[in-house]
């Protein structure tokens, strides 16, 4: 998952425009387990839907023609894999997460891993687990598991591989149901905003490119800043300028603001 450091400065991007804000990460639960990644978006979106119930409520209570608060997605990396998740929950309960459908109006998303490498997002999720924070936002590819063998242990690089053939059939059908599931998306109401660098050698730009026109293929509005040498979700720390130039213009077009 994100770093909390990373999670503030987006989350303080957002409430000096105004928004309220709620945060959330997966860890090495939730990619070994997906089933954990599906409760914990689960029970995410519940959180969620409470807070827009009791905003509107109290909103309305001062002015009974206050209109609903908008609700926005703002997704790192390996959300990709959460928003899956949480656009198969909503396909399988509309009714439960009704309100979260309405009120959904921009999903923003900062980069996602490329669609077959699970191996990466199990790896990533090792190291982790196993004190390395050098491959949590470093992850080059699947040579990255060969260096860290010879680094940290050919024992756990073997136990990836080992996971991953085990679970093929089990856990990596949740992976490849969510993954799938986010690039079909289909919300053709809710506009993107994609976020991503040409330098990023973790979720690179042509795999960004490619679910990009995707989308746009389906009839979704979709915008894009592109970095030229930014590394992998650093965006906002090294080119806030342009940062949140392009999130106020997307904001502003779709009268979020």
């Amino acid at each position: 998952g994100s770093t909390s450091r990373n999670l503030q400065r987006i989350n303080d991007a957002y409430e000096e425009r105004g928004f309220d804000t709620m945060s959330f990460s997966a860890g090495p639960g939730e990619v070994l387990n997906p089933l954990n990644g599906a409760k914990l978006i689960e029970s995410t979106l519940d959180k969620v839907a409470d807070e827009l119930t009791r905003t509107n409520e109290a909103n309305r209570s001062e002015n009974p023609n206050a209109k609903a608060r908008p609700l926005v997605f703002h997704g790192f990396s390996m959300s990709g894999f959460l928003w899956g998740n949480a656009l198969l929950a909503m396909d399988k309960d509309p009714e439960r997460f009704s309100l979260l459908r309405r009120s959904l109006k921009a999903q923003v998303l900062e980069q996602k891993k490329k669609k077959n490498t699970l191996k990466i997002l199990v790896f990533s999720a090792v190291a982790a687990a196993c004190g390395d924070k050098r491959q949590t936002t470093t992850t080059t590819d699947f040579s990255v598991l060969e260096v860290w063998s010879r680094n940290s242990g050919a024992a756990v690089a073997a136990g990836v591989n080992m996971y991953l053939t085990a679970t093929a059939n089990t856990a990596g059908v949740h992976h490849r149901n969510a993954s799938d599931r986010f690039h079909s998306n289909g919300l053709t109401d809710v506009p993107s905003l994609w976020f991503y660098s040409k330098a990023d050698v973790v979720a690179t730009a042509e795999d960004c490119a490619q679910v990009i026109k995707k989308w746009r293929g389906t009839g979704l509005d979709v915008d894009e800043v592109v970095f030229e040498d930014t590394p992998h979700v650093q965006h906002l720390l090294l080119e806030r300028e342009k940062y949140l130039a392009g999130l106020d213009a997307f904001l502003a077009k779709h009268r979020l603001l």
